[in-house]
């Protein structure tokens, strides 16, 4: 396990955070690359 969603690639703490994030926060992590669609 790498810390990352395997369907979303969100952190669990962004997933587990979700229902208390601002809508600027929701946008923010929205808005960031997801892991598995980084490059390196």
């Amino acid at each position: 396990m790498n810390g990352y969603c395997t369907g979303c690639g969100r952190t669990s703490d962004e997933i587990f955070d979700w229902i208390i994030l601002t809508d600027e926060q929701k946008q923010a992590i929205l808005a960031s690359p997801r892991e598995d669609t980084k490059k390196d």
